[in-house]
């Protein structure tokens, strides 16, 4: 029969339902078979395996020397000569079946459900989604729909700061459900994997602050001393991260299904870097510097630009130029003098992490550093992620209030307030936004931050007290080892691959640890100072300041021993 064009009109018949089948046989009453050992694991389970587990459960019996009570259910068997078999513990059939512990006994719980599901599923069906709060959810689809049509990205903070006001208004004291069909969209998504070496340059580096954080006095007076040579609030961690102007990094919330998935910008190359931002977070989650900016310009902040635009700049951030946008070794000397020095007590050891940057490093910057009495911490490339607290723990969630912040700042605008963007404009609006952040990060994060200096390894007690307190990613605590911080003299973390070998120089040299004779003591040596150090040093503690740097060295020496 040729084809033929069929009238609309036309109703086509319904199939004939298919008629039930026979009900799936009881668990109890089905035969068991016993099954060998599995030794190839899976990740995903089939009705006939689950069922296969559930009846091991059930009728499979093991010796038991320690007569524990049976599951539900199960019970045990005893023989004549007094010996007890018992059902298998979820834990044993886990190890039988190499299936997760925890899966067998959810498996346990839902052992009806699984018996009624279709022949060869994999998972359970379940029930349908009810919509409770139509009207809110209506109203958020519409405004994200209306945003996504203008080209604006949508993310994770939008939503949350959106429905909050119209929770607000609508359902005030409900939670959020969604019913609409909106997916997250990502673009790529990369990995890394730790290399084995890491551990032993981590290691080194955990040996170098057990080191440096000795209390100073003799090992008998450390148990009513302070724990660490250095307070929390003179444990700095600094940080430079990169900021853009736009973020259009990749994925936005869209409609599901949709093939082409755009993001407006206002201007070509805003979404790259267009500033870099300094972190300062202290061990003990106070924030004493203010976070720092800088910015594209040739002019410094007595310049045009700060003149022109410095008055609408937010004042709870510090404000830099230069013609790369990036730190460097005069910015770095300047915050030095600046704003690290005044924050420093006298009194107090401060210790500085921070990353290996060439201007870092400087043989000036170093200097200057130990002038003033920090110890410094460089932090080996490719172990920033692990052992610094800003990557750790604080950078990944401050991009995002920065990112929130500025969505709140541009919806804060009214239309007529920004008809076209400037550069001007944009660095105005990132000091603002990056001040919001910090605010966050102040008031909402202290206790994360305490967190990560501990799990870290470096506000840890310097006894050892704390040592199962450490969390690094990718290592295991049992890889943790102190063994030999000691000896761990040369601040110099040495590797085979060149690339890899990194510098740990650090104000340490002032305060070198040896084994004396009698008790551990530490002795300063005061011989690779300059005279002019060295005079100084006299004047503060009494010694006469003439003569030669022999001469220096041994008063200052003969004054230790006599405070001792």
């Amino acid at each position: 029969m040729p084809l033929q064009e069929i009238s609309g009109n036309i109703q086509h018949a319904q199939p004939p339902k298919k008629r039930p089948g026979p009900k799936p046989t009881p668990l109890d009453a089905r035969p068991y078979k016993q099954h060998k050992p599995i030794s190839r694991i899976e990740r995903s389970y089939s009705r006939e395996r689950k069922i296969e587990v559930l009846l091991f459960l059930i009728h499979h019996r093991v010796k038991d020397d320690q007569r524990r009570r049976a599951r539900a259910g199960c019970a045990n068997v005893e023989l004549s000569d007094g010996t007890v078999y018992r059902p298998p513990t979820t834990a044993e059939a886990s190890a039988y079946w190499k299936i997760p512990d925890r899966t067998i006994r959810a498996w346990w719980q839902q052992r009806d459900k699984i018996v009624e599901s279709k022949a060869r599923s994999r998972a359970l069906a379940r029930q349908g989604w009810t919509c409770q709060w139509p009207d809110m959810e209506k109203e958020l689809f519409d405004t994200f729909y209306t945003r996504r049509s203008a080209g604006q990205l949508v993310q994770r903070s939008w939503f949350r700061r959106t429905s909050r006001e119209l929770f607000q208004r609508h359902y005030p004291d409900c939670r959020q459900l969604f019913r609409y069909g909106i997916t997250w969209r990502r673009v790529t998504k990369q990995a890394s994997k730790l290399p084995e070496e890491y551990i032993k340059v981590v290691n080194s580096f955990l040996r170098f602050i057990r080191r440096n954080s000795q209390p100073h006095g003799p090992i008998s007076l450390r148990q009513i001393l302070q724990p660490n040579r250095f307070d929390l609030s003179a444990i700095l961690n600094l940080d430079e991260t990169p900021i853009p102007f736009e973020y259009l990094d990749g994925h936005t919330y869209n409609i599901c299904g949709a093939r082409t998935v755009t993001g407006k910008s206002d201007r070509s190359g805003w979404n790259k870097r267009q500033a870099t931002l300094i972190l300062y977070i202290f061990a003990d989650g106070i924030q004493r510097i203010q976070l720092k900016l800088i910015f594209h310009s040739t002019a410094g902040s007595t310049g045009q630009i700060y003149k022109q635009e410095g008055h609408r700049y937010s004042k709870e951030v510090t404000v830099a130029y230069n013609e790369t946008a990036y730190n460097n070794e005069e910015l770095f000397n300047k915050w030095i003098a600046k704003e690290l020095y005044p924050l420093l007590v006298t009194e107090l050891d401060n210790l500085l992490i921070m990353d290996v940057a060439s201007f870092h490093k400087t043989p000036a910057i170093l200097q200057k550093l130990r002038n003033i009495h920090v110890t410094t911490a460089l932090i080996p490339s490719g172990c920033t992620s692990l052992l610094q607290p800003l990557d750790t723990a604080v950078n990944k969630p401050f991009k995002g209030w920065l990112h929130e912040a500025t969505e709140e700042y541009l919806d804060g605008l009214s239309e007529g307030d920004v008809t076209k963007w400037t550069v001007s404009d944009r660095r105005v609006m990132t000091t603002h936004v990056v001040a919001a952040a910090a605010r966050k990060l102040t008031t909402q994060k202290a206790d994360l931050i305490r967190k990560a200096f501990i799990e870290c390894g470096i506000s840890i007690h310097a006894d050892g007290s704390q040592d199962h307190l450490i969390r690094i990613k990718d290592i295991s605590s049992s890889d943790i080892d102190f063994t030999g911080w000691e000896a761990q003299e040369d601040p110099v973390i040495k590797q085979e691959d060149e690339d890899f070998k990194e510098l740990l120089t650090t104000g340490d040299m002032l305060d070198e640890f040896s084994l004396q004779e009698e008790e551990y003591l530490p002795r300063n040596n005061y011989r690779i100072l300059p005279i002019k150090q060295l005079k100084d040093l006299c004047k503060q503690r009494g010694p006469a300041v003439s003569g030669g740097k022999k001469v220096l060295v041994e008063r200052l020496e003969e004054e230790v021993i006599k405070c001792k």
